[in-house]
């Protein structure tokens, strides 16, 4: 068998679809910049404009919005029928509302439930622990990502007010002291490193030690130990990384517990241990999972992950 090979036809080929296509590659990007001036050059129309004003009843919008409110109406003075809008603000932002609610509905994840300690009955008697506890912006519970992902929450309450509008008794005292602590221990905070860069910046925990609160809740904790809640949070965000030098935590590991969250777990299972207290809930408030290591040595009776 023969083969028949015509060296300088092949190069000829090879040639001319090599420079086809430099021509496409390099001509492309180049048509589609100047497609306008292009197109009009060319006489060619990429959109029609349609009149419809002269019909009684005209209706051109194509993809209703369900929360905007319009209407045509007869001009008299330019003898056309006007398109008129106006959104539905208070509709949009309730269904905003429903939807934000059902995806933290949909995303909060129950871990751990022993001893039905989960849902709490109504007109249990509730003791918080933390100050991750209040909904206020930056300095409490998280509510969204940071960065481009940020959401400022427009309302100032607190899982104790939401707890009370669902029949619960919370332990006032305690939830005082920790709004008064929260000023100066909160969730989290900006670490600029390394050198001070503050393009580069790292959350860091700072949870109130329980000696700043062991007086009001050993005073109080009996009358309120249907359940104590207790809320730790973490956070993390483009340009704000978890703290790679978190010596207070376990391990060094900013998503294990900071020793101050060690000590009230600690005291809450006292509490338990001597009969003041009947179930210990833990809510973790995190944009991202959590080490698990220290958390399970504990006698937690359940354990939400309620995510951003």
């Amino acid at each position: 068998m023969r083969l028949i090979f015509n060296r300088s036809l092949w190069f000829l080929t090879t040639l001319f679809i090599f420079i086809l296509y430099l021509i496409i590659a390099v001509g492309k990007p180049i048509a589609m910049g100047y497609a306008g001036i292009i197109n009009k050059e060319l006489g060619i129309e990429t959109s029609i404009l349609v009149d419809d004003s002269a019909n009684e009843t005209p209706d051109v919008m194509y993809y209703k919005p369900d929360f905007m409110q319009w209407r045509w109406y007869y001009n008299e003075e330019t003898g056309k029928y006007e398109f008129q809008t106006r959104w539905n603000k208070d509709g949009l932002y309730n269904y905003l509302y429903y939807i934000t609610e059902k995806g933290a509905e949909e995303s909060t994840v129950l871990l751990k439930n022993e001893n039905d300690a989960l849902p709490l009955a109504s007109g249990a008697k509730v003791s918080i622990f933390g100050v991750n506890q209040f909904i206020d912006g930056e300095m409490s519970y998280i509510t969204s990502g940071k960065g481009s992902a940020y959401v400022a929450p427009n309302r100032s309450d607190s899982l104790a007010d939401q707890l009370e509008l669902n029949g619960a008794m919370v332990n006032s005292q305690l939830t005082n002291l920790y709004q008064e602590l929260n000023g100066t221990y909160h969730k989290t905070q900006y670490d600029p490193k390394p050198n001070g860069d503050i393009n580069v910046t790292e959350f860091v925990v700072n949870e109130a030690p329980i000696s700043k609160v062991s007086a009001v809740a050993d005073s109080t904790i009996a009358e309120y130990g249907d359940a104590a809640v207790f809320i730790i949070s973490r956070n993390g965000s483009e340009c704000g990384d978890t703290d790679f030098y978190a010596d207070n935590h376990v391990d060094n590991n900013y998503l294990d517990l900071t020793y101050d969250e060690i000590g009230v777990i600690e005291k809450l299972v006292e509490y338990k241990n001597q009969g003041k207290l009947k179930s210990i809930v833990l809510v973790i408030n995190s944009a991202t999972a959590m080490q698990f290591k220290t958390i399970s040595q504990y006698d937690i009776d359940a354990i939400l992950f309620a995510g951003t």
